[in-house]
């Protein structure tokens, strides 16, 4: 594992623990690398595209959906190769995080959330969304990414009100996500959290959402805690 790997779980896990400082830090040192880049979503091709007449639906996939291991364990993203299986190829965002995206410009809901889509290729009704990465929805990265590091950055900037670096580190990330490009704004330390908190929300949304929700929970910062529901299906 190289020192910029190290460095990168660190950031993590020190925001985890509220240590903002340190988890800056150790981004900052992750970021430094100069052979682990984002990766411009608007470079990536459209995958198959599967249609149905009962019911009536066009299910299309970026060419991520049908990656295998050869190509998705070298995701250029990654300072350590790591990834989140399931068997049942089933991760289904929530109303609320699809109401997150531009859905016009964002290109994460474009190539990842797939409209009616059910398991391997199949149409499921009521309308209802899957979010799917590599190898048919099987596998999630998880792994500390530059993406993740840039969020983190973002984050702890913001709730230290550095406003104007905080959104200057999400807008890095979000370059890369948008077919047409749009910066975040705020004019205060709340809004940028918010800012923020949203885009890690939209860039990390199945991975690292359960421990972003359990750190927001025991912070000194009210305005970030989250009222977990329980619903049917497996939302987030």
């Amino acid at each position: 594992m190289s020192q910029k790997a190290i460095s990168a779980f660190m950031s993590r896990y020190y925001l985890f623990t509220g240590d903002y400082d340190k988890s800056l830090a150790e981004s900052n040192k992750a970021l430094e690398s100069g052979t682990v880049k984002l990766v411009d979503y608007n470079t990536l091709l459209p995958g198959r595209s599967v249609s149905y007449s009962n019911p009536a639906a066009t299910l299309k996939y970026s060419e991520l959906n049908d990656w295998n291991a050869a190509k998705y364990l070298y995701w250029g993203e990654l300072y350590y190769s790591r990834y989140q299986y399931t068997g049942a190829q089933w991760y289904s965002p929530s109303s609320a995080l699809v109401a997150l995206y531009d859905q016009a410009n964002d290109l994460r809901y474009k190539h990842l959330m797939i409209p009616n889509g059910g398991r391997r290729f199949s149409v499921v009704t009521p309308a209802a969304y899957r979010y799917t990465m590599f190898t048919d929805g099987s596998t999630l990265v998880s792994g500390p990414t530059r993406a993740e590091m840039l969020l983190n950055k973002a984050e702890v900037l913001a709730r230290k009100g550095d406003v104007p670096n905080a959104l200057s580190a999400v807008n890095t990330l979000r370059q890369k996500r948008m077919s047409t490009y749009s910066a975040l704004t705020a004019s205060n330390k709340d809004e940028a959290i918010k800012q923020v908190l949203a885009e890690r929300r939209r860039e990390l949304p199945f991975v690292m959402r359960w421990y972003d929700i359990r750190r927001f929970s025991v912070n000194d910062y009210a305005a970030d805690d989250i009222t977990v529901k329980e619903i049917s299906t497996r939302s987030v």
